[in-house]
């Protein structure tokens, strides 16, 4: 279940932008306003000449999630990421991704902020309305 680049984009949740977080019914949905993502040159129209950098908007659903950490202050930039599906760590999510195993993730946000997640089950769905960007840089 390892992800490979070559398959498609994989989201690696470090260095994404995390714009904000919504707890819905149970599901704590994850917006990404610039998602940090690998894939095969010429994957997305603007992929023409690069193989990593940033899609948006890209929304990541843990359903029937609980947490710790305060919500309101997770924002801002990833510095660190840890996911678990099932036993298995994954570096990065294919894109688009959907599982129905327990996951188990930890996000460290450039503002100091720390959020625990333990979810049933993950999405991450593409619309297909999702603008590539090779770089953010000013």
């Amino acid at each position: 279940m390892t992800p490979s680049p070559q398959d498609g984009p994989v989201l690696g949740l470090q260095d994404s932008q995390v714009s904000h977080i919504v707890s819905d019914g149970g599901d704590l949905r994850l917006f990404l306003s610039a998602a940090h993502v690998r894939c095969p040159v010429g994957w997305f129209k603007e992929a023409t000449g690069e193989s990593e950098g940033y899609l948006a908007p890209v929304a990541v659903i843990f359903r029937q999630a609980r947490w710790q950490g305060e919500l309101a202050w997770a924002m801002g930039r990833l510095a660190e990421s840890e996911l678990r599906v099932g036993e298995q760590r994954l570096p990065g999510l294919p894109l688009p991704f959907k599982c129905e195993t327990p996951v188990q993730v930890r996000l460290a946000l450039a503002n100091g902020a720390v959020l625990e997640i333990e979810a049933e089950a993950l999405e991450c769905p593409l619309s297909g309305d999702e603008t590539f960007t090779a770089s953010l840089a000013c």
